[in-house]
């Protein structure tokens, strides 16, 4: 009967180790995940504040669409060959 019961004390404890480490390695791999996310949220909150700077918005519209300031010539240059 002893061994029964000690028996199945230990078959409890192991399986309660099992499930902690379980619980552990997806405590892990959701503290990853929440640090990227908030890294991710730092970037998108930063280019929002950019994106509230009017200079940076004119500065995104001349280099990414090619549109100049009245009287302004824009001239397209190969970098890559420089």
């Amino acid at each position: 009967m002893v061994v029964l019961v000690l028996g199945s004390l230990a078959i409890y404890h192991f399986k309660q180790r099992s499930i902690q480490a379980e619980i552990e390695n997806d405590y892990i791999e959701l503290q990853t995940e929440m640090d990227q996310l908030e890294k991710e949220e730092k970037d998108l909150m930063e280019e929002i504040a950019l994106l509230k700077d009017e200079d940076y918005i004119l500065e995104l519209a001349r280099t990414n669409y090619f549109l100049s300031k009245e009287g302004e010539l824009i001239f397209l240059t190969d970098e890559g060959n420089q």
